[in-house]
């Protein structure tokens, strides 16, 4: 699964932000049913936003300009909308 990859790979503090149509309660039980352990998660805090991407106010209302990085990838079929914005922390030196 993307975010066990990216718990991985990702410094502490970490922030994977999911940006879609499922309300928060239902991403996080299919999230789980797909094998994600969310209380196991140690680098990366899972960020739950509601709305539709092709929406600009709903998309302007998250704080991109506070992301290091934006990345949608769909990880499950189109049927259920469920999009990833991917914010992360850059990896100190």
């Amino acid at each position: 699964m993307f975010s066990q990859v990216l718990e991985a790979l990702l410094a502490p503090g970490s922030e994977l932000w999911m940006f879609n149509e499922v309300p928060e309660k239902e991403r996080e039980k299919k999230l789980t049913d797909g094998g994600l352990d969310i209380h196991g998660l140690e680098n990366i805090t899972l960020v739950h936003r509601e709305g539709n991407a092709v929406i600009k106010r709903h998309l302007e209302n998250l704080p991109l300009e506070t992301f290091d990085s934006v990345s949608c990838i769909t990880l499950f079929s189109v049927s259920l909308s469920l999009m990833v914005i991917s914010k992360v922390t850059a990896c100190g030196s």
